[in-house]
Protein backbone atom coordinates (compact mmCIF):
# COMPACT_ATOMS: atom_id res chain seq x y z
CA UNK A 1 0.00 0.00 0.00
CA UNK A 2 3.03 2.29 0.94
CA UNK A 3 4.46 1.83 -2.38
CA UNK A 4 0.98 3.01 -4.18
CA UNK A 5 0.46 6.08 -2.21
CA UNK A 6 3.81 6.52 -3.25
CA UNK A 7 3.28 6.10 -6.65
CA UNK A 8 0.34 8.23 -6.81
CA UNK A 9 0.29 10.80 -4.48
CA UNK A 10 2.72 12.82 -6.98
CA UNK A 11 0.35 12.51 -9.65
CA UNK A 12 -2.96 13.05 -7.71
CA UNK A 13 -0.68 16.54 -6.08
CA UNK A 14 0.33 18.03 -9.10
CA UNK A 15 -2.93 17.70 -10.90
CA UNK A 16 -4.84 18.99 -7.70
CA UNK A 17 -2.13 22.02 -8.16
CA UNK A 18 -2.63 22.19 -11.97
CA UNK A 19 -6.73 22.06 -11.58
CA UNK A 20 -6.37 25.20 -8.92
CA UNK A 21 -4.11 26.80 -11.71
CA UNK A 22 -6.77 26.72 -14.11
CA UNK A 23 -9.17 28.29 -12.08
CA UNK A 24 -7.03 31.15 -11.09
CA UNK A 25 -6.09 31.48 -14.87
CA UNK A 26 -9.88 31.72 -15.36
CA UNK A 27 -10.82 34.09 -12.77
CA UNK A 28 -7.46 36.43 -13.77
CA UNK A 29 -8.75 36.86 -17.32
CA UNK A 30 -12.25 37.03 -16.45
CA UNK A 31 -11.15 40.48 -14.02
CA UNK A 32 -8.81 41.22 -16.84
CA UNK A 33 -12.02 41.25 -19.28
CA UNK A 34 -14.37 43.30 -16.40
CA UNK A 35 -11.26 46.37 -15.97
CA UNK A 36 -10.59 46.23 -20.08
CA UNK A 37 -13.96 46.70 -20.87
CA UNK A 38 -14.74 48.93 -18.23
CA UNK A 39 -11.81 51.19 -19.93
CA UNK A 40 -13.15 50.82 -23.50
CA UNK A 41 -10.24 48.43 -24.15
CA UNK A 42 -12.91 45.94 -25.74
CA UNK A 43 -10.73 44.10 -28.13
CA UNK A 44 -7.93 42.72 -24.74
CA UNK A 45 -11.31 42.47 -22.66
CA UNK A 46 -12.58 39.95 -25.67
CA UNK A 47 -9.65 38.10 -25.64
CA UNK A 48 -9.59 37.83 -22.14
CA UNK A 49 -13.38 36.60 -22.07
CA UNK A 50 -12.24 33.33 -24.86
CA UNK A 51 -9.73 32.82 -22.83
CA UNK A 52 -11.53 32.59 -19.64
CA UNK A 53 -14.29 30.88 -21.29
CA UNK A 54 -11.75 28.38 -22.90
CA UNK A 55 -9.43 27.30 -20.03
CA UNK A 56 -13.03 26.79 -17.72
CA UNK A 57 -14.96 24.96 -20.52
CA UNK A 58 -11.22 22.57 -21.01
CA UNK A 59 -11.56 22.29 -17.27
CA UNK A 60 -15.13 21.57 -16.56
CA UNK A 61 -15.69 18.58 -19.70
CA UNK A 62 -12.09 18.41 -21.37
CA UNK A 63 -12.94 14.74 -21.58
CA UNK A 64 -16.33 15.38 -23.25
CA UNK A 65 -14.62 18.07 -25.64
CA UNK A 66 -12.28 15.45 -26.58
CA UNK A 67 -14.82 12.53 -27.19
CA UNK A 68 -17.07 15.02 -28.92
CA UNK A 69 -13.92 16.20 -31.23
CA UNK A 70 -12.63 12.49 -31.85
CA UNK A 71 -16.20 10.98 -32.69
CA UNK A 72 -17.34 13.81 -35.30
CA UNK A 73 -13.63 14.59 -36.49
CA UNK A 74 -14.70 14.45 -40.41
CA UNK A 75 -17.45 17.23 -39.73
CA UNK A 76 -15.05 19.69 -38.12
CA UNK A 77 -11.89 19.03 -40.46
CA UNK A 78 -14.32 19.64 -42.82
CA UNK A 79 -16.11 23.03 -41.54
CA UNK A 80 -12.31 23.97 -40.62
CA UNK A 81 -10.86 23.33 -44.32
CA UNK A 82 -13.79 25.32 -46.41
CA UNK A 83 -12.51 27.94 -43.86
CA UNK A 84 -9.64 28.25 -44.45
CA UNK A 85 -9.78 27.74 -48.29
CA UNK A 86 -11.69 30.39 -48.40
CA UNK A 87 -9.67 32.50 -46.21
CA UNK A 88 -6.76 31.39 -48.47
CA UNK A 89 -8.15 31.93 -51.74
CA UNK A 90 -9.65 35.73 -50.41
CA UNK A 91 -6.03 36.64 -48.80
CA UNK A 92 -4.14 35.40 -51.81
CA UNK A 93 -6.42 37.51 -54.26
CA UNK A 94 -6.49 40.59 -51.99
CA UNK A 95 -2.32 40.65 -51.53
CA UNK A 96 -2.73 40.55 -55.31
CA UNK A 97 -5.24 43.25 -55.45
CA UNK A 98 -3.24 45.28 -53.08
CA UNK A 99 -0.02 45.18 -54.95
CA UNK A 100 -1.44 47.12 -58.11
CA UNK A 101 -1.76 49.90 -55.98
CA UNK A 102 1.40 50.01 -53.35
CA UNK A 103 5.02 49.67 -53.02
CA UNK A 104 4.66 48.09 -50.11
CA UNK A 105 5.66 44.23 -51.99
CA UNK A 106 6.97 42.29 -49.53
CA UNK A 107 4.33 43.16 -47.24
CA UNK A 108 1.64 41.66 -49.14
CA UNK A 109 3.89 39.50 -51.09
CA UNK A 110 4.07 37.76 -47.70
CA UNK A 111 0.03 38.24 -47.25
CA UNK A 112 -0.28 35.48 -50.28
CA UNK A 113 2.46 33.28 -48.81
CA UNK A 114 0.49 33.23 -45.76
CA UNK A 115 -2.43 32.58 -47.83
CA UNK A 116 -1.01 29.79 -49.86
CA UNK A 117 0.14 28.00 -46.74
CA UNK A 118 -3.73 28.46 -45.46
CA UNK A 119 -4.96 27.12 -48.48
CA UNK A 120 -2.59 24.03 -48.66
CA UNK A 121 -2.84 23.31 -44.68
CA UNK A 122 -5.73 20.75 -44.96
CA UNK A 123 -4.40 19.10 -48.16
CA UNK A 124 -0.74 17.97 -46.44
CA UNK A 125 -2.63 17.69 -43.01
CA UNK A 126 -1.18 13.89 -42.79
CA UNK A 127 1.25 13.86 -44.84
CA UNK A 128 3.36 17.05 -43.20
CA UNK A 129 5.92 16.85 -40.44
CA UNK A 130 3.77 16.07 -37.16
CA UNK A 131 5.22 18.97 -34.97
CA UNK A 132 4.96 21.64 -38.12
CA UNK A 133 1.12 20.76 -39.17
CA UNK A 134 0.12 20.43 -35.48
CA UNK A 135 1.80 24.06 -35.20
CA UNK A 136 -0.13 25.55 -38.41
CA UNK A 137 -3.59 24.46 -36.60
CA UNK A 138 -2.79 25.75 -33.88
CA UNK A 139 -2.15 29.10 -35.61
CA UNK A 140 -5.27 28.89 -37.03
CA UNK A 141 -6.82 27.94 -34.13
CA UNK A 142 -5.73 31.33 -32.44
CA UNK A 143 -5.89 33.72 -35.18
CA UNK A 144 -9.98 32.35 -35.69
CA UNK A 145 -10.21 33.18 -31.88
CA UNK A 146 -9.06 36.62 -32.48
CA UNK A 147 -11.12 37.10 -35.62
CA UNK A 148 -13.99 36.00 -32.80
CA UNK A 149 -12.79 38.19 -30.54
CA UNK A 150 -12.89 41.22 -33.18
CA UNK A 151 -16.24 40.52 -33.94
CA UNK A 152 -17.56 40.68 -30.29
CA UNK A 153 -15.41 43.91 -29.53
CA UNK A 154 -17.34 45.24 -32.45
CA UNK A 155 -20.57 44.79 -30.82
CA UNK A 156 -19.22 45.27 -27.33
CA UNK A 157 -18.50 49.22 -28.77
CA UNK A 158 -21.87 49.50 -30.27
CA UNK A 159 -23.43 49.31 -27.11
CA UNK A 160 -21.78 52.15 -24.85
CA UNK A 161 -23.83 54.53 -23.92
CA UNK A 162 -23.09 57.48 -26.37
CA UNK A 163 -23.95 61.15 -25.28
CA UNK A 164 -24.96 63.79 -28.23
CA UNK A 165 -21.95 64.52 -30.18
CA UNK A 166 -21.45 68.37 -31.81
CA UNK A 167 -19.55 66.95 -34.51
CA UNK A 168 -20.48 64.43 -36.50
CA UNK A 169 -17.29 62.56 -38.58
CA UNK A 170 -18.24 60.29 -41.53
CA UNK A 171 -15.68 58.23 -42.66
CA UNK A 172 -15.71 57.53 -46.76
CA UNK A 173 -15.67 53.98 -47.97
CA UNK A 174 -15.24 54.29 -51.97
CA UNK A 175 -17.93 55.64 -55.00
CA UNK A 176 -19.09 53.73 -57.49
CA UNK A 177 -17.46 54.53 -61.44
CA UNK A 178 -20.20 56.59 -61.83
CA UNK A 179 -19.42 58.83 -58.71
CA UNK A 180 -22.64 57.07 -56.83
CA UNK A 181 -22.37 56.30 -53.24
CA UNK A 182 -21.73 52.48 -52.65
CA UNK A 183 -24.40 50.79 -50.47
CA UNK A 184 -21.95 50.78 -47.34
CA UNK A 185 -21.39 54.40 -47.91
CA UNK A 186 -24.96 54.98 -48.63
CA UNK A 187 -25.57 53.75 -44.97
CA UNK A 188 -23.08 55.52 -43.38
CA UNK A 189 -24.79 58.62 -44.95
CA UNK A 190 -28.11 57.93 -43.97
CA UNK A 191 -27.05 57.04 -40.33
CA UNK A 192 -25.47 60.29 -39.96
CA UNK A 193 -28.46 62.14 -41.63
CA UNK A 194 -30.79 60.36 -38.68
CA UNK A 195 -28.58 61.25 -35.84
CA UNK A 196 -28.24 64.93 -37.14
CA UNK A 197 -32.02 65.09 -36.92
CA UNK A 198 -33.27 67.47 -33.66
CA UNK A 199 -29.85 68.66 -32.74
CA UNK A 200 -27.15 71.44 -33.74
CA UNK A 201 -24.52 68.74 -34.68
CA UNK A 202 -21.61 69.81 -37.33
CA UNK A 203 -21.00 67.29 -39.94
CA UNK A 204 -16.99 66.58 -41.40
CA UNK A 205 -17.66 64.45 -44.81
CA UNK A 206 -14.54 62.93 -44.93
CA UNK A 207 -12.78 60.87 -48.04
CA UNK A 208 -10.25 61.86 -50.54
CA UNK A 209 -10.98 60.71 -54.76
CA UNK A 210 -9.33 57.33 -55.04
CA UNK A 211 -7.43 56.40 -58.49
CA UNK A 212 -10.88 55.01 -59.96
CA UNK A 213 -13.47 57.02 -58.17
CA UNK A 214 -14.48 60.61 -60.48
CA UNK A 215 -14.59 62.82 -57.57
CA UNK A 216 -13.49 63.14 -53.67
CA UNK A 217 -15.89 60.96 -51.80
CA UNK A 218 -16.25 63.83 -49.44
CA UNK A 219 -18.22 65.84 -52.19
CA UNK A 220 -20.15 63.53 -53.33
CA UNK A 221 -21.22 62.38 -49.51
CA UNK A 222 -22.25 66.17 -49.44
CA UNK A 223 -24.65 66.60 -52.06
CA UNK A 224 -26.28 62.97 -50.90
CA UNK A 225 -26.50 64.82 -47.17
CA UNK A 226 -27.99 68.15 -49.43
CA UNK A 227 -30.67 66.38 -50.72
CA UNK A 228 -31.86 65.25 -47.55
CA UNK A 229 -32.48 68.62 -45.95
CA UNK A 230 -29.16 69.26 -43.84
CA UNK A 231 -27.86 72.75 -44.38
CA UNK A 232 -24.94 73.80 -46.37
CA UNK A 233 -23.67 75.61 -42.56
CA UNK A 234 -23.72 72.28 -41.08
CA UNK A 235 -20.72 70.97 -43.23
CA UNK A 236 -17.60 70.60 -43.59
CA UNK A 237 -15.28 69.37 -46.16
CA UNK A 238 -12.16 66.66 -46.08
CA UNK A 239 -11.09 66.06 -49.10
CA UNK A 240 -7.69 64.82 -49.17
CA UNK A 241 -7.32 61.76 -47.17
CA UNK A 242 -7.17 58.19 -48.82
CA UNK A 243 -6.66 56.08 -45.37
CA UNK A 244 -8.62 55.47 -42.45
CA UNK A 245 -5.77 56.50 -40.30
CA UNK A 246 -5.93 60.18 -42.46
CA UNK A 247 -9.75 60.09 -42.59
CA UNK A 248 -9.18 60.77 -38.53
CA UNK A 249 -6.20 62.74 -38.75
CA UNK A 250 -7.08 65.55 -41.39
CA UNK A 251 -10.97 65.60 -39.66
CA UNK A 252 -9.68 66.25 -36.09
CA UNK A 253 -8.05 69.08 -37.58
CA UNK A 254 -11.71 70.61 -38.68
CA UNK A 255 -12.62 70.42 -35.35
CA UNK A 256 -12.22 72.10 -32.06
CA UNK A 257 -10.76 70.47 -29.15
CA UNK A 258 -13.03 70.37 -26.58
CA UNK A 259 -15.80 69.38 -28.92
CA UNK A 260 -17.75 66.00 -28.45
CA UNK A 261 -17.14 63.85 -31.53
CA UNK A 262 -19.25 60.97 -32.58
CA UNK A 263 -17.94 58.71 -35.58
CA UNK A 264 -20.25 57.11 -37.87
CA UNK A 265 -18.40 54.32 -39.90
CA UNK A 266 -19.41 50.46 -40.65
CA UNK A 267 -20.34 47.93 -38.28
CA UNK A 268 -16.83 46.11 -39.35
CA UNK A 269 -14.26 49.33 -39.28
CA UNK A 270 -15.56 50.26 -35.91
CA UNK A 271 -12.73 48.76 -34.07
CA UNK A 272 -9.92 50.03 -36.45
CA UNK A 273 -12.09 53.37 -35.84
CA UNK A 274 -11.43 53.75 -32.47
CA UNK A 275 -7.87 52.31 -32.03
CA UNK A 276 -7.01 55.00 -34.65
CA UNK A 277 -8.96 57.11 -32.21
CA UNK A 278 -7.47 56.56 -28.76
CA UNK A 279 -3.50 57.03 -30.69
CA UNK A 280 -4.58 60.29 -31.67
CA UNK A 281 -5.70 60.85 -28.15
CA UNK A 282 -9.69 61.86 -29.03
CA UNK A 283 -12.08 60.87 -26.91
CA UNK A 284 -15.22 60.04 -29.37
CA UNK A 285 -18.46 57.99 -29.62
CA UNK A 286 -19.20 55.59 -32.25
CA UNK A 287 -22.09 54.70 -34.30
CA UNK A 288 -21.90 51.64 -36.62
CA UNK A 289 -24.05 51.84 -39.83
CA UNK A 290 -25.12 48.39 -41.44
CA UNK A 291 -22.65 47.08 -43.86
CA UNK A 292 -24.35 45.07 -46.71
CA UNK A 293 -23.58 40.75 -46.52
CA UNK A 294 -20.95 40.64 -48.81
CA UNK A 295 -19.04 44.11 -47.75
CA UNK A 296 -19.84 42.67 -44.40
CA UNK A 297 -17.67 39.50 -44.92
CA UNK A 298 -14.73 40.69 -46.92
CA UNK A 299 -14.53 44.33 -45.05
CA UNK A 300 -14.25 42.25 -41.57
CA UNK A 301 -11.74 40.15 -42.76
CA UNK A 302 -9.88 43.02 -44.08
CA UNK A 303 -9.89 45.12 -40.81
CA UNK A 304 -9.33 42.02 -38.83
CA UNK A 305 -5.85 41.89 -40.82
CA UNK A 306 -4.92 45.60 -40.69
CA UNK A 307 -5.98 44.90 -36.72
CA UNK A 308 -3.34 41.77 -36.63
CA UNK A 309 -0.22 44.34 -38.36
CA UNK A 310 -1.40 47.24 -36.12
CA UNK A 311 -1.14 45.08 -32.92
CA UNK A 312 1.76 42.99 -34.36
CA UNK A 313 3.88 42.43 -31.03
CA UNK A 314 0.55 41.90 -28.51
CA UNK A 315 -0.27 39.04 -31.07
CA UNK A 316 2.93 37.98 -31.13
CA UNK A 317 2.89 37.69 -27.48
CA UNK A 318 -0.49 36.37 -27.24
CA UNK A 319 0.69 33.60 -30.18
CA UNK A 320 3.38 32.35 -27.87
CA UNK A 321 1.19 32.62 -25.17
CA UNK A 322 -1.50 30.38 -26.51
CA UNK A 323 1.51 27.52 -27.37
CA UNK A 324 2.85 27.47 -23.93
CA UNK A 325 -1.17 27.14 -22.28
CA UNK A 326 -1.50 24.18 -24.69
CA UNK A 327 1.41 22.38 -24.27
CA UNK A 328 0.74 22.48 -20.57
CA UNK A 329 -2.60 21.34 -21.12
CA UNK A 330 -2.51 18.18 -23.78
Amino acid sequence: MLGEWDDCAPNTFFKREWVRLVWWLSGFFLILAIGACWRNHFWLGSYSVLLALGLSGWQLGQDVIAIFFTRYWLFWFSIASLSLWFVGGWLIYFGQQRLKHTQKQLIYRGLQGVGLVSFLLPIFTYVGPRWLIDLLWLSCGYFAGGFLAYILASLLLQLVPKPTPTYLVVLGSGLQPDGQLTQTLSNRVQLAVALLTNTTSQIVLSGGQGADEPEPEAIAMARAVRAQGVAADRLHLETQSTSTWENLCFSFALVPANAQIGIVTSNFHLLRAQLYSRRLKRSCSYYAALAPGKAFILGSLRDYLALLVLTGWWQLSGWLLCLVTVCFLV
